[in-house]
């Protein structure tokens, strides 16, 4: 996962409220409007729209790893609840109903009882299970539709470096001699994202 510099604006909020301040982007009229509201609720400094609009495109890089952990997490959620629930025979769901007929025609309400209720609780997991089921299935929808968006993050992140590599500042940095792997990427860091580097 990709984290964010101790000294950038979005590491006052919680991972919760980075979330939070991100979608609410989506509505709100302006990124003043949004910037404010982030401070007014999660007790943040003002960021300067430069910097909010680094958060907000370093966010959306964000977005499909934790759509794709999300999934996960919920992927493995349902597949742990199905297999409690394991296999249902629709048979038996039946052979409780017709023991509890056949209890209540021999005038034994509470065996009729316990039979009913031990078929309505197989009915319950029947559903449980069908119902889990299509979520696995449009878990798995999400996993393709999560395939095409990190194609389009690296068609993206390909055109932004084409877009980069023309930087006469950008060749110099990566073009120097002297300078190790980890220094070029922090100068490059701090010339494209600047204070939130």
């Amino acid at each position: 996962m990709t984290t964010d510099r101790k000294d950038a604006w979005c590491s006052q909020l919680s991972e919760d409220d980075a979330w939070a301040v991100y979608d609410a982007h989506a509505t709100a009229k302006s990124w003043e409007a949004c910037a404010a509201k982030a401070v007014e609720d999660h007790n943040v400094a003002m960021p300067t729209r430069s910097t909010y609009y680094r958060f907000r495109e370093r966010m959306a890089v964000r977005k499909s790893e934790h759509r794709i952990e999300l999934a996960i997490t919920e992927k493995a959620r349902i597949g742990r609840e199905m297999d409690a629930i394991g296999e249902i025979n629709p048979e038996l769901k039946r052979a409780f109903e017709q023991r509890a007929l056949e209890s209540e025609l021999r005038g034994d309400h509470q065996g009729a009882d316990k039979w009913m209720k031990l078929a309505l609780a197989l009915g319950e997991a029947m559903n449980r299970k069908i119902e889990l089921e299509l979520k696995r299935q449009i878990a798995e929808r999400g996993d393709k539709a999560l395939a095409l968006q990190v194609k389009k993050f690296q068609k993206d992140t390909c055109e932004l470096f084409i877009k980069w590599s023309r930087d006469k500042r950008v060749k110099e940095i990566a073009n120097s001699k002297g300078l190790g792997t980890d220094e070029k990427v922090d100068r490059l860091g701090n010339l494209i994202f600047g204070e939130d580097w």
